[in-house]
């Protein structure tokens, strides 16, 4: 007669906790027969549960207990745990390798298999062996999950383990803000190594690892999502995905005036935190200054690009502001609002050329990476040896000014 567990108390706590295996994440079932009578034991990892010997999340066999109508040759499979034999294991997370010892009681000797006969969840990329630390056998149970060994009457107590190899784990960090520098972090806790590859949704590859484990980053990234493949030595591929978001940190300058007399104090405030650092430059040639409150005096008549750089919590952000200083209080009219170009794709269209007198790119440093007073077609930056990343463009014409931050992706 073919049997199934050791207990009818067994039977009733391994099918309140496993009866809908499929929800129980991270766990291996195994089983223990020779072609008769048959004995199964659970091990399950717990993200918040403890390695050691825990009553409430554990179920300890009781041997010699089983009903004489099942079978008085009943073998028994179990792990054991500082000296308690368990037929349902709950341990800790699988964060790092784990070895469990196996115990097993035969009551009629001959011929009997260990099989791993569910695995739900864990990670194909963590490997698991089953080791016969007589033999010294290793049992790789993903590709091969059975062991067949003579055994005679008697108990067996840590002649056979379970190695758990720790599976990859990935964690993504945001994009900064106008920037690509997303950052995706795969960690392998295992002294196994694996190769992997990282791909974009278009199937390009971005990266290529060989004999990996611990830490890797992948760094500037674009935001999306990338498909990380890692290739095991059994032949088994596992796949995540790391989802890069884009960031939203934003300092805006809120100093509305933006005409001034020489020798005016200029007030420059901002709407960043108290805890953002913060850098001014004014255009002017004088040293940065820091604060998110600060004055400063221009001596001269001219035009002046105000640069704010901030930083927080590994995003930065660039905003500017053009200040003019004349001879003429409250002469703001004298500039119109119309717009001298408009940027889509890599690519500034000038509305009318004729009347554009000078054209600057400036980079997040404030230097001048393109600068052309005699513009006379659109202009594409595919053209520039520019990184991707933020500029700011301004546009000059008789009695017009055009200012915009705009975003390079180059190919």
């Amino acid at each position: 007669m073919k049997t199934k567990f050791l207990t009818i108390t067994f039977l009733i706590a391994f099918t309140s906790v496993f009866g809908q295996q499929a929800s129980i994440y991270n766990s291996i079932k195994l089983s223990l027969n020779n072609g008769n009578l048959v004995d199964e034991n659970v091990i399950y990892f717990n993200d918040f549960g403890d390695n050691n010997f825990n009553p409430s999340g554990n179920f300890v066999t009781n041997f010699g207990d089983a009903p004489k109508s099942i079978s008085t040759s009943q073998p028994s499979i179990y792990t054991i745990v500082n000296g308690v034999n368990i037929a349902i294991n709950e341990m800790g997370g699988l964060d790092t390798d784990k070895v469990v010892m196996l115990g097993i009681t035969i009551i009629a000797g001959g011929n009997y298999t260990i099989s791993g006969i569910q695995f739900q969840y864990i990670r194909a990329c963590s490997q698991i062996y089953l080791i016969d630390n007589v033999t010294n056998a290793a049992i790789d149970l993903r590709t091969f999950p059975f062991y067949t060994v003579s055994l005679a009457a008697g108990s067996y107590n840590n002649r056979f383990s379970l190695k758990f190899y720790a599976p990859c784990n990935m964690l993504s960090t945001a994009s900064t803000c106008y920037e690509s520098s997303g950052t995706a972090t795969t960690h392998l806790p295992s002294i196994k190594n694996v190769d992997f590859s990282v791909k974009d949704l278009s199937q390009i590859v971005i990266d290529t690892a060989s004999n990996f484990n611990g830490l890797h980053i992948e760094d500037s990234l674009n935001a999306g999502s990338y498909i990380y493949t890692f290739y095991l030595d059994n032949g088994i591929v596992d796949v995540d995905t790391a989802v890069i978001s884009t960031g939203t940190f934003n300092v805006n300058i809120l100093t509305t005036d933006s005409f001034f007399l020489p020798g005016d104090t200029v007030n420059f405030t901002t709407d960043a935190t108290a805890n953002t650092n913060v850098s001014w430059s004014f255009g002017d040639n004088t040293d940065n200054e820091g604060g998110t409150n600060i004055n400063h005096v221009y001596d001269s008549v001219g035009t002046y690009l105000v640069t704010i750089y901030s930083a927080l919590n590994g995003c930065v952000d660039v905003t500017y502001k053009t200040i003019y200083i004349t001879t003429t209080v409250n002469n703001s009219s004298i500039y119109s609002s119309k717009n001298l170009f408009n940027y889509n794709a890599n690519t500034f269209y000038f509305i009318d050329k004729n009347i554009l007198k000078e054209f600057i790119i400036y980079d997040v440093s404030g230097n001048i990476v393109y600068s052309n007073k005699n513009t006379s077609s659109n202009i594409d930056v595919n053209n520039f040896t520019l990184k991707s990343g933020m500029y700011v463009a301004i546009a000059k014409a008789e009695n017009v000014i055009q200012t915009q931050k705009i975003i390079i992706v180059t190919k």
